[in-house]
């Protein structure tokens, strides 16, 4: 029996010596220089709006590469409807070389005008570098929700380190629709007009919009985990900060929730336009996005990312999904429903 145990401990040892050279032998080299490029595709269209953008470039080893001939065509249910518009590229400021332009800014944008209704199915097909390239992709526009209910006011709201600022408080009601898994994208666009001089002294008017929330204390916004004010600074607990405000309707399938999220009221109003500040007039609006699972998984895969709490050496990788054929990226669409807020404007006695 002992003779036995020593066999097979022998056999053993030899199969995973033996099995150590083979996965050397078994590996594949990785060359740069075979990498070939591909069409990449992105586009997160919008029923709601008036504009929406398709962005377009080539992928690489290392980073991006511009395109420098493509045509984007639309076609809605089947049929060509639009040939988008191509943008001018983005300059460099000044006389700043292009090799100082962002990666992003390296896409090829177009610009397509038709309005989506609920219900359509879109395809969307580029043609790059007289035709060596084609990438295409699918989506169908979600349904939206029949209305929401919203609720403001103006709080103090503790921000990191002790630090206390008067902040707008929104409250947003939603009814989910029973019977289906669902997604959402919250926006809350503040529209800013802002009357004042300019650094030379004339008057002038500059036009901003924000769209930063601080969502903290929602549950469904932070998947079911709100965090107090001292919880985020708390250095020892990870916080993977949702900041494209997505969320399912996992946690009030079928029923109603009131979302809660909080605004700066942005009481600097100088911008790179405006010195002195005499008025500002500023509303917000209030969009809430169905979307569709695709568009959720794949925003929800840009968060972590993008967090500086994912850590690639203890997490395990993040997956970016791609519904484009014949090349890379991602195209969404949403459907959404809005309510604009004209909020009280502020008027300085002097210049600010």
């Amino acid at each position: 029996m002992k003779m036995d145990k020593q066999m097979v401990y022998l056999l053993v040892a030899g199969i995973v010596w033996v099995l150590s050279f083979t996965s050397c032998e078994n590996e594949i080299p990785y060359n740069p220089s075979l990498h070939v490029p591909q069409l990449v595709m992105n586009a997160l269209l919008e029923a709601g709006e008036e504009e929406n953008f398709v962005y377009l470039s080539l992928s690489g080893a290392n980073n991006i590469s511009h395109v420098d001939e493509a045509v984007v065509t639309l076609y809605v249910n089947g049929r060509a409807v639009e040939v988008a518009e191509e943008l001018p590229p983005i300059q460099p400021f000044g006389n700043a070389p292009d090799t100082e332009l962002p990666e992003i800014a390296k896409r090829k944008k177009f610009r397509l005008k038709t309005r989506f209704s609920p219900g359509d199915c879109l395809r969307l097909e580029a043609v790059a570098e007289g035709g060596r390239y084609r990438a295409e992709a699918s989506v169908v526009v979600p349904q939206p929700l029949d209305g929401l209910r919203v609720d403001t006011a103006t709080v103090m709201l503790r921000y990191r380190y002790d630090s206390w600022k008067p902040c707008r408080r929104y409250l947003v009601s939603i009814d989910d629709r029973s019977g289906e898994l669902n997604y959402y994208r919250l926006d809350i666009r503040r529209e800013l007009k802002i009357y004042g001089r300019s650094f030379v002294g004339n008057d002038t008017v500059d036009f901003v919009k924000k769209t930063s929330l601080v969502n903290r204390e929602d549950v469904v916004l932070t998947d079911g985990r709100p965090m107090t004010g001292d919880e985020e600074d708390n250095f020892f607990l990870p916080n993977m900060e949702n900041k494209f405000n997505i969320f399912s309707d996992r946690l009030f399938a079928g029923s109603s929730h009131t979302l809660k999220v909080y605004t700066e009221t942005l009481d600097d109003f100088t911008t790179s336009v405006v010195h002195d500040v005499k008025r500002v007039e500023h509303k917000a609006v209030v969009r809430l996005l169905s979307l569709n699972e695709e568009e959720y998984r794949y925003l929800k895969a840009l968060n972590c990312l993008d967090s500086d709490d994912y850590d690639t050496s203890l997490m395990e990788p993040v997956v970016i999904p791609s519904n484009v054929k014949g090349g890379l990226g991602f195209v969404g669409c949403s459907a959404d429903v809005r309510m604009e807020l004209e909020l009280p404007e502020v008027v300085f006695n002097g210049y600010m």
